[in-house]
């Protein structure tokens, strides 16, 4: 299975590959960017999804739309990590993006399933 440790050694691999000057490369580490966030422990430590949430609003800004794309669906998958820590995330965003609207949608996503989850707090 795809462990905690695991994860902690491939993240740092997949976002400095989002600076590859390669758009090939960067589309297919969209993908496996997504597939991580569906294997990423639920206890995953918080530090460290904020820090790649961090790297990936400011990919959203990206003047490829087909990075922004794939960046947007990788930012659905991580929204369910911990709703309220991508909302503080996708909130701030918001106001430094040159695509707001992007960061907006995510924002609704994230209120709108910390609302269905009933989860008003984060937890410990």
């Amino acid at each position: 299975s795809f462990g905690t440790s695991s994860c902690r050694e491939v993240y740092p691999e997949l976002l400095k590959r989002l600076d590859d000057s390669n758009d090939k490369i960067r589309v297919a580490v969209c993908e496996a960017l997504d597939v991580f966030f569906k294997c990423l422990p639920h206890n995953w430590s918080r530090s460290l999804f904020e820090y790649i949430l961090r790297n990936l609003f400011v990919h959203l800004d990206d003047p490829n739309p087909e990075i922004q794309q794939g960046i947007y669906t990788v930012l659905q998958s991580a929204v369910h990590q911990d709703y309220a820590t991508f909302l503080k995330e996708a909130q701030s965003a918001v106001s430094k993006s040159s695509h707001p609207r992007l960061c907006e949608e995510l924002v609704r996503l994230a209120e709108s399933l910390q609302t269905s989850s009933g989860e008003d707090v984060v937890a410990a």
